[in-house]
């Protein structure tokens, strides 16, 4: 069976609702959280006449299939097996359609299945299970029981003392919250229950005290009457899902007072209007992507789940949408905004609502007197934690949390409630803050959803926070002082070329948007600075075949520019088809085996920024010789891991950041040829 990701989605919803196998053979390996540190472990078996067979996860007992073939698409991770006995295909499908957002809200994921009975062996069992360690960070007590629906039984468990939004930092799964477990018959039941199942078929009655505590969710036919497929759901309650600057916040769904089991039976219910929803999105998204070819389709296949489900979607008490990122495998913090910047193309395409809901946490920290900077925020606080930004915070954190290394740290305490901290405490070093980088994307992000979009409302609420930032870039961003970006993992630069392009960007887009808006005045002030980094630019340059790093450095030196891409995507005409163009051959030349390089300094690359380099050039074949290496790199790299952000090029080895949302940005070809009909 040909490798398809290095990591297979299978039931994944949230930051904290993520189980995934790191095998090409999901029998192979207990399936794990999204950092792969953990299990989270789900069973599925099918049981046959006298015999069971697992098709999922590994179960002491049980003959392991080994599936025939393996398919992946936008939603679903498919398996099929055979055997003399039966043929089985199984679908792990996760609801995040982007127009929908009841169906991506609605905490449940499904396992679908077909079986082609061969041989008449009697009664076929299909049964899904769930070990306790989904409902848990570390080891504790549990409890459960059964509810019964109607025509459905829901099994379910937690931790017996349940501890709501009481961890945050990075690679943390939730310690609070239900998981459970629903088909035409549900237990909950212990070790010894699921064994004799394995054995003997029996269903469980009840459980043993002392034992390691299961869900099981199981449909049952008779071989006799042929071909049969169903379905069984795995919905996961985080009961509280949220904490926004003082509001704790329930997931989008259960606004209006829907509760889990009003989630779980519309999932039943809606099961086919919800697969119908689906291959809407599935079939434009193929269209729109058809002209890059395969190997661009598989990048977005792999890229969809995986960053739509790295965010919460809640509602704030006004009802306003609030779609929050967690920064997994960095440092974990949420509505962080060079996070949301790349990831953008995605939602843009598909639903430019949830980039309002980026952007607003942000918007609203920045306004606060514990925000003491002329320019953006990095972040709004630690995931699920909305409490004002922690990181590069100064010297007061060893005063407040006696920790300096808080933003790798992964033990899971809590920071305080900085928003509600006044002026004065100099909260934040400026050292480890990114004001050029932070305040272009955030004028990039609004500017995109009026332009793009027509959405003028956020833009205009925050106008003043807005004219602040673009006065900073024309002050800051010709030719920008030492300081973060985005991409430093190679050390901080001076005068970052890449940083001033997206000075110019930002400046235009805004400048755009002042016009749209009708501000001529500020409309003219703000291009005017935007023409006037251009220009220092490309009249510095006009004669080379590309942008070196840095402005003093030599043309031996290079970096992706990507950046340039939303010149494209708003109709700015800052930088030149040919100025495009030689960027883009450039990048063709440095490429190595699975992709270009970020810049000269390290053989590492970050893969949504190579789909943004990709977006530059207007030949198609120099497009698809840029995607391809990272095609390849997801199903030749050794790392076991989700769609990796950031790994070699030369080895295809990962070197840190997975299941990031950042990778929406892998769509950013698609904005651009949306963008050409949209906007002028």
């Amino acid at each position: 069976m040909n490798r398809k990701l290095p990591a297979y989605p299978l039931f994944v919803k949230d930051p904290m609702f993520s189980v995934w196998s790191n095998t090409d053979n999901p029998t192979d390996s207990q399936t794990v959280f999204w950092t792969g540190l953990v299990n989270k472990s789900m069973t599925g078996i099918i049981r046959a006449g006298e015999e069971s067979f697992c098709f999922l996860g590994i179960m002491d007992g049980v003959t392991p299939l080994k599936p025939v073939s393996s398919e992946i698409t936008l939603f679903e991770t498919v398996y099929r097996y055979q055997t003399v006995k039966f043929d089985l295909k199984v679908s792990f499908i996760s609801p995040l359609p982007l127009k929908d957002l009841d169906i991506l809200s609605n905490p449940s994921c499904y396992m679908a299945y077909t079986v082609e009975p061969k041989i008449n062996s009697g009664d076929i069992t299909v049964a899904l299970i769930a070990h306790e360690n989904n409902v848990y960070q570390v080891k504790d007590d549990i409890k459960g029981g059964v509810v019964k629906l109607k025509n459905i039984e829901a099994a379910f468990f937690g931790r017996k003392r349940q501890l709501y939004l009481s961890n945050s930092s990075d690679k943390i799964s939730a310690d609070w919250g239900y998981m459970y477990l629903s088909g035409s018959s549900a237990y909950h039941t212990s070790e010894s229950g699921i064994a004799k199942f394995i054995s003997s078929g029996t269903l469980p009655e009840g459980f043993e005290e002392n034992q390691d505590r299961y869900l099981m969710a199981v449909e049952s036919f008779c071989a006799s009457k042929g071909r049969a497929e169903g379905k069984l759901v795995v919905t996961y309650d985080d009961v509280m899902s949220i904490f926004y600057f003082g509001e704790v916040l329930r997931g989008y769904y259960f606004r209006g007072g829907k509760t889990v089991m009003d989630a779980i039976a519309e999932a039943h219910s809606g099961y086919d209007n919800t697969l119908g929803v689906l291959a809407a999105q599935e079939l434009e998204v193929r269209q729109a992507a058809k002209a890059y070819g395969e190997d661009y389709l598989h990048v977005l296949i792999a890229s969809y789940r995986q960053s739509v489900a790295a965010h919460k979607l809640v509602a704030d008490s006004r009802g306003n949408i609030l779609f929050l990122s967690k920064e997994c495998d960095s440092n974990g913090c949420i509505a962080t905004v060079d996070v949301s910047y790349p990831s953008t193309p995605l939602y843009l395409l598909y639903n430019p609502e949830l980039v309002e809901g980026m952007l607003r946490p942000v918007f609203r920290f920045a306004k606060m007197d514990a925000w003491e900077f002329d320019f953006a925020p990095h972040d709004a606080g630690t995931y699920p934690f909305c409490l004002g930004q922690t990181y590069g915070m100064s010297e007061i954190k060893d005063r407040y949390t006696g920790d300096r290394t808080q933003n790798f740290r992964d033990d899971g305490s809590n920071h305080p409630m900085f928003y509600t901290f006044p002026a004065g405490n100099s909260l934040y070093d400026f050292n480890y803050q990114m004001p050029v980088e932070e305040c272009g994307n955030m004028l990039i992000m609004s500017s995109a959803l009026v332009l793009l979009c027509g959405r003028k409302d956020l833009a205009s609420e925050n106008i003043d926070l807005l004219r602040r930032w673009a006065d900073y870039l024309a002050e800051k961003g010709a030719v920008p002082e030492n300081q973060l970006c985005t991409d430093d993992f190679a050390g901080h630069l001076d005068k970052n070329i890449n940083l001033s392009i997206k000075a110019a960007v930002a400046l235009a887009a805004f400048a755009k948007t002042e016009q749209v808006l009708g501000n001529q005045q500020n409309a003219q002030k703000y291009r005017a600075f935007a023409e006037e980094f251009t220009q220092f630019i490309t009249s510095k340059y006009k004669d080379k075949s590309h942008t070196p790093l840095t402005f003093d450095s030599g043309q031996e030196t290079f970096s992706l520019k990507y950046n340039l891409a939303f010149d494209r995507v708003l109709n700015l005409n800052l930088f030149s088809a040919d100025f495009y163009e030689r960027e883009a051959d450039k990048y063709l030349k440095q490429a190595n085996t699975f992709g270009v390089p970020l810049d000269s300094r390290q053989t590492y690359t970050k893969s949504d920024w190579v789909l943004w380099a990709a977006s530059l050039t207007d030949d198609i074949v120099k497009a698809q010789k840029l995607i391809k290496p990272v095609s390849d790199c997801l199903t030749e790299s050794n790392s076991r891991v989700p769609f990796s952000d950031w790994y070699d090029t030369v080895t295809g080895k990962f070197v840190h950041f997975m299941n990031r949302t950042v990778q929406g940005g892998t769509f950013m070809p698609l904005l651009k040829d949306k963008a050409r009909t949209s906007i002028k």
